[in-house]
């Protein structure tokens, strides 16, 4: 699941997918601040078509934690259903 994950979070940071580590966190990738955590996290709403509660995006600080958190939401998507703006 890492790479859709990935992909959305390398186009909001603007590095390319395979410099972000599977450990990433808010803390050590470049880029990550909290304005573009926020965007990452409306990007996943979209993506997953998940609603990520105001008090739970605070929590969610390392792709580890995202990727469980997208999988306990919408455990049957695998992969993303793609959104309209080609993200």
């Amino acid at each position: 699941m890492y790479e859709p994950l990935k992909r959305i979070l390398a186009e909001i940071v603007g590095c390319a997918p395979e410099e972000i580590p599977d450990d990433a966190q808010i803390t050590m990738l470049e880029g990550w601040d909290s304005l573009h955590h926020l965007e990452f996290i409306l990007a996943l709403e979209a993506e997953f078509d998940i609603h990520i509660q105001a008090e739970e995006i605070r929590e969610l600080v390392s792709l580890d934690l995202i990727d469980d958190y997208v999988r306990a939401c919408a455990p049957a998507m695998s992969e993303p259903q793609g959104r309209a703006d080609g993200i």
